[in-house]
């Protein structure tokens, strides 16, 4: 009858179907285990002291259970490590979006010194503004920055994304996809506080180069470099 008892208890502590146990003969299971079902049974012994006695009859072939159970506990391991695979990678993009948006927002705050320091555009007129305007090239900006930094430029292209913040205030950060290369890589980010443009508009603009946004990609130490400024006068030519 001990060998039914420890089964039976074997049952309750570790959750597995009963068709799934079997043991071998009373003769071999050792008697000290048997003393232990006793013991356990009537509260002289902790679970842990129990279960390590169970743990000795499965190491030793004495109780074993079915592989129907092993594979559920498999399959439950596999889902989570792929599950902590999701979250890492989820947690990786999320810290990737924080630090472009930080990049962002620096380069917002730091936006009116550029203006100032390098041309004053505020009174300036359309005309002005066009002769003001320096030619440029997508890749040669982002080799050279400080030579663009607080420079003319006209910009044209369609809007890939408009970005709106409470911290924004009026302005809107426009992901602008630029004509020159028709690559998806060209990514001009231009500050706008005019009327509203939507996604997929093409747009005109004459443009005050701020600096370089830097943005870290999902395979480690890589990054993408896009130029960032300032619309002085913003048109959408397919509204």
């Amino acid at each position: 009858m001990k060998p039914v008892i420890i089964i039976a208890i074997s049952v309750l502590i570790v959750g597995v179907s009963v068709t799934s146990i079997s043991a071998q003969s009373s003769m071999d299971i050792p008697s000290w285990v048997k003393t232990n079902a006793v013991w356990w049974g009537e509260g002289q012994i902790s679970d842990s002291e129990f279960l390590s006695a169970l743990q000795y009859l499965i190491n030793n072939e004495l109780l074993k259970v079915g592989n129907s159970d092993t594979d559920v506990l498999e399959d439950k391991i596999k889902n989570l490590e792929t599950e902590n695979i999701k979250l890492t990678t989820e947690n990786r993009v999320l810290g990737i979006d924080n630090a472009r948006l930080k990049g962002i927002i620096d380069l917002k705050n730091s936006r009116e010194n550029y203006v100032e320091e390098e041309i004053d555009t505020s009174q300036l007129t359309i005309q002005e503004l066009k002769e003001q305007s320096v030619t440029w090239d997508y890749k040669d900006i982002l080799r050279n920055e400080e030579h663009y930094k607080g420079k003319i430029i006209y910009l044209a292209g369609s809007i890939d994304t408009v970005i709106e913040r409470e911290d924004y205030g009026d302005w809107v950060l426009l992901e602008v996809q630029t004509e020159e290369y028709g690559a998806w890589d060209t990514i001009f980010y231009v500050w706008h506080d005019g009327s509203r443009v939507l996604r997929n508009d093409t747009i005109g603009a004459y443009v005050v180069v701020d600096g370089i946004e830097k943005r870290e990609t999902l395979m480690a130490g890589s990054y993408i470099l896009n130029p960032i400024g300032t619309s002085m006068y913003l048109t959408c030519t397919s509204c």
